[in-house]
């Protein structure tokens, strides 16, 4: 008796303390859509016709289909769900009938190979073009909120409780107030949770598209000690952001192949300096004409980035998730490479 008893004690505790630990996926960037969809006829406003040279996913497709087996493949009873973090599809379709069917055709080929939820949120790509906006709202928009488990969404802002820890998923549109969907969400928690993070499409640590909003919000998952993931940037990155003794993660994915053989293919770590990283970016800065953000990212920015690693290729992410805290591993495309492992948190 007492032997059964010790053990289902045993098996109690076995039980509590894997509760909550989990492990989820994440890709960015695919631009799927065949070459025939995109628009390129001169009719068409030029802001919305696609250039001769961008990325043809329909070129690359066997390389997706052994990712996203690769990713089918090693999926376990602890994998709770696959983030798609923006640019589903490269857009500038023909019109918002084409659109919808490139939405389409791109989320079912993903549940060909997920049978857990797909959590997405908006990339600029997703819902660019004629109708585009439109296009997403009745396809992804709709799928978003089934995953969600709600009846609407008006924008892709929504949250997901896995265990102890917190899901954030933000839309960057400015109309979508996602930057204030987020401090709401944040103010209003009745408690911690064990982890928390905000996913959008763009980083926000070495950004100058959201002047305003991106360093108040890396101040805040400070506070929180909170993860930030994005894609958009179409580089595998993990960087640190500190300030008064506390700090945050951003962790951004690349699954943005290109189509021709083995280019952007192996992740290997670049080593890139954080101050490197920091010159580069002003480079980045000036040859964008945005010279403005310069006193803004050497005064406010630069001094508080204490980690940036780059590491080229394409291919996807997974994230192990327990107590003692959070790791990423970056998995090429070419899958037979070994897995690119770094411990994001520890506690």
């Amino acid at each position: 008796m007492i032997k059964k008893s010790f053990l289902f004690f045993v098996c109690l505790y076995a039980a509590l303390a894997f509760a909550d630990e989990y492990n989820f996926y994440m890709i960015s960037d695919p631009h799927f859509g065949a070459a025939e969809t995109y628009a390129t006829d001169p009719k068409i406003p030029r802001r919305y016709r696609t250039k001769k040279n961008i990325h043809r996913a329909d070129k690359v497709m066997p390389h997706f289909k052994n990712l996203f087996a690769d990713i089918q493949k090693k999926s376990d009873s602890k994998t709770r769900f696959i983030i798609e973090a923006g640019d589903l599809v490269e857009g500038g379709t023909h019109n918002e009938a084409t659109h919808k069917k490139v939405l389409t055709d791109a989320i079912d080929f993903m549940k060909q190979y997920f049978k857990f939820p797909i959590y997405m949120v908006k990339g600029n790509h997703d819902a660019f073009g004629m109708g585009g906006e439109n296009a997403w709202k009745a396809v992804a928009l709709k799928e978003a909120a089934r995953y969600a488990n709600v009846d609407k969404l008006d924008f892709a802002n929504y949250t997901v409780k896995c265990g102890k820890d917190l899901f954030i998923f933000m839309d960057f549109y400015p109309k979508a107030k996602g930057f204030e969907f987020v401090r709401k969400t944040i103010a209003n928690l009745k408690e911690k949770p064990r982890y928390l993070f905000v996913i959008l499409h763009c980083p926000m640590i070495f950004t100058y598209q959201f002047l305003n909003d991106a360093l108040p919000l890396c101040e805040l998952l400070a506070e929180h000690n909170g993860i930030l993931l994005a894609g958009h940037s179409h580089h595998n990155t993990v960087a640190k952001f500190e300030k008064n003794g506390k700090s945050m993660r951003q962790v951004t994915v690349s699954t943005f192949i290109q189509p021709w053989p083995m280019r952007r293919l192996r992740i290997a770590d670049s080593g890139i300096s954080t101050e490197q990283a920091k010159q580069m970016f002003v480079k980045k800065v000036k040859l964008k004409k945005e010279d403005r953000f310069l006193p803004v990212f050497e005064k406010k920015w630069a001094p508080f980035v204490t980690e940036y690693r780059d590491f080229s290729g394409a291919g996807y992410a997974r994230f192990d998730v327990s107590d003692k805290g959070i790791r990423v591993s970056f998995q090429s495309v070419d899958t037979a490479q070994k897995p690119l492992t770094v411990q994001l948190l520890s506690r």
